[in-house]
């Protein structure tokens, strides 16, 4: 079987986002569907996925736009459209936003499959820094044999450092992951990054720590 991905299907054709979250939870996936712009906006804030599936004409917007504004805030997540849209310039302008793929309906079961199999790839190899590990599955961290449970925007905002693996997160970087409308404020990421570090604290985790950069951002650092 092929490893499970989180994937957030943005479908508001209820048939066709049941047909596409059975085909894929049945190769093992976690499927997360959302049948509105502002539902899938709303999903894509703190969350982690490895793969977005976007239906253009949605009631409430369009998912040109979400794709935008997805890459606007430095997400790099592969985007397939899967939409009854044919027109040739509709594609092309899903290309120039950063889609892997476009798929119209009506598709074929095995080669939307497979399709997106090609765009998920291998798994990452788990994150570490220090003594500190990294799970996507949960939203979890690990260290000293202890679990430390963290907030969907915690999890975005450590994973994001530990990724970068010591050099600089800038600021539009990390707002961006962590919020969906015009990124989080300072005071909100100072937040986030005091409780982070007194959770790391309270786990023992002693060998690293998360550093504010004046004017510029975040990094994490071992001691």
């Amino acid at each position: 079987m092929s490893a499970a991905h989180h994937i957030l299907l943005v479908e508001d054709d209820p048939n066709i986002g049941r047909l596409v979250s059975r085909l894929l939870s049945s190769r093992g996936h976690t499927v997360t569907l959302a049948v509105t712009m502002a539902e899938a906006t709303e999903r894509l804030e703190g969350g982690d996925f490895q793969l977005l599936i976007l239906d253009i004409n949605l009631p409430d917007g369009n998912g040109l736009d979400l794709c935008k504004a997805a890459r606007n805030r430095g997400s790099e997540v592969p985007v397939v459209f899967l939409t009854a849209r044919q027109e040739e310039e509709v594609a092309v302008r899903a290309f120039s936003l950063g889609a892997v793929d476009y798929v119209r309906k009506p598709f074929g079961r095995e080669e939307l499959l497979a399709r997106i199999q090609r765009h998920l790839g291998s798994p990452e190899v788990p994150l570490s820094f220090g003594s500190l590990a990294l799970s996507d599955d949960n939203r979890e961290a690990r260290a000293n044999g202890k679990t430390i449970p963290l907030t969907p925007a915690e999890h975005s905002i450590l994973r994001l450092l530990v990724k970068k693996g010591g050099d600089l997160v800038h600021r539009n970087t990390m707002a961006g992951a962590i919020s969906s409308s015009e990124g989080a404020s300072e005071a909100t990421i100072a937040s986030h990054l005091s409780h982070l570090r007194t959770k790391l604290k309270k786990a023992h985790v002693d060998d690293i720590e998360l550093v504010s950069v004046y004017g510029a951002g975040y990094r994490i650092q071992k001691k």
